[in-house]
């Protein structure tokens, strides 16, 4: 009787535990996704404005003098802040006009980077990279900036995921807790359900069959002999 309240609890265990491990599982990844997505999309409309920006900037031959270029930097500086991510200006060439965080590395020739040689190219594109410590992890978007279909700069920014990767962890840690007690919480319930319904399965088992219940059999060998 014993192996089979064994098999019983074993059982009600992998039951819980396959779907459970499933689900945390699934709504994990899906929320990383469609937060990585979210971000992407939301750092593509800033490139955008901020491209609009340049373009306004920009003189009749395409060039950007130094007032301009001064007023749109602090432009670019007030919203970098505003959305919590850098961004740079690049010319058409891919070196850096404008950088939000520092001016040490304007003139910077930023062509050589994968997604500024795709948004050379006239196309957008975005990238994940972790920092060479592996405790950062980046998402970059490089968008190019057309006008009269001829590009004119890149807009690149760059933003750390960390807000979502602590979101994360935190949904892990809930999801370990919760699947935890739901688990001690089954089996608990799965223990008392053996072991109150177990020995009557069992014993109408056992009268079906032809046996005697176990009870029976015990007061009758441990009764006194009849009398002559």
């Amino acid at each position: 009787m014993r192996s089979i309240r064994w098999k019983i609890l074993l059982l009600c265990a992998v039951a819980m535990l396959a779907p459970v491990l499933l689900l945390n599982h699934y709504s994990i990844r899906t929320f990383d996704h469609f937060a990585s997505r979210d971000l992407e999309e939301h750092m593509i409309d800033s490139a955008f404005i901020v491209g609009e920006q340049y373009i306004d900037a920009l003189d009749a031959s395409g060039g950007l003098d130094a007032t301009r270029g001064a007023r749109l930097a602090e432009i670019v500086r007030d919203y970098s802040r505003e959305i919590e991510a850098q961004i740079q200006v690049l010319s058409p060439r891919g070196e850096v006009l404008i950088d939000s965080a520092t001016n040490a590395v304007l003139h910077t020739d930023l062509s050589a980077l994968p997604e500024v040689q795709t948004a050379l190219g006239g196309k957008y594109r975005a990238r994940f990279a972790l920092t060479d410590d592996r405790k950062l992890m980046f998402y970059f978007v490089a968008y190019p900036v057309t006008r009269e279909g001829k590009l004119c700069g890149v807009i690149r920014l760059s933003r750390n995921t960390n807000r979502i990767i602590r979101v994360v962890i935190q949904m892990m840690r809930f999801q370990r807790a919760t699947t935890a007690a739901a688990i001690a919480l089954g089996l608990l319930l799965a223990t008392v359900a053996t072991l109150l319904f177990v020995p009557v399965v069992y014993a109408t088992l056992r009268t079906k069959a032809g046996h005697r219940p176990e009870e029976d059999l015990e007061a009758e060998l441990h009764a006194p002999p009849p009398s002559a």
